[in-house]
C-alpha cells in the first residue's frame, strides 16, 4: 500500500508483537499474532515503535511506513496470515477493494483494515 514515510501504522487487530526487527527483505518489519490462528505482517517501515512480546490493540501504533528492506518507494507491505499459510486479505476483508479504490491511504494505514477477521 502505498503511503508517505513516516505514516503511521496501527496494528489491524489486538493481539501479541511476535517478531519486530529486521529482514533483508521487508527491512524493519513488525509481525502481530492474532485471535484464531491469524498473523499479519507490516514491512518496509522507517521506524518501528513496539517490541516482540508486547500486547497491542488497534490504537498501538507499530511503526511508520517507509522504504526499508527490498523496496523502490515508501509503502507498507501488509500480508495476512492463518495458521502460518499466507492467504489473500480480500478472503477476509472484502471492503478492502473498494476502499482502496474509493480513497486515498488514510493516515491510519493499516487499522482499519482487519476489523473483520473470522476463523
Amino acid at each position: 500500500m502505498i503511503c508517505p514515510k513516516g505514516t503511521n501504522i496501527y496494528a489491524a487487530l489486538s493481539g501479541k508483537v511476535i517478531t519486530a526487527g529486521w529482514s533483508d527483505i521487508y527491512g524493519n518489519y513488525v509481525v502481530v499474532s492474532h485471535h484464531s490462528g491469524y498473523k499479519t505482517l507490516y514491512g518496509h517501515l522507517s521506524k518501528i515503535s513496539v517490541k516482540a512480546g508486547q500486547s497491542v490493540t488497534t490504537a498501538t501504533k507499530l511503526g511508520e511506513a517507509g522504504s526499508t528492506g527490498i523496496s523502490r518507494e515508501n509503502h507498507l507491505h501488509f500480508s495476512v496470515y492463518k495458521n502460518n499459510a499466507a492467504i489473500n486479505p480480500l478472503e477476509v476483508m472484502p471492503h478492502i477493494y473498494a476502499e482502496v479504490q474509493e480513497s486515498s491511504v488514510d493516515s491510519n494505514a493499516s487499522g482499519f483494515w482487519l476489523d473483520k477477521l473470522e476463523d
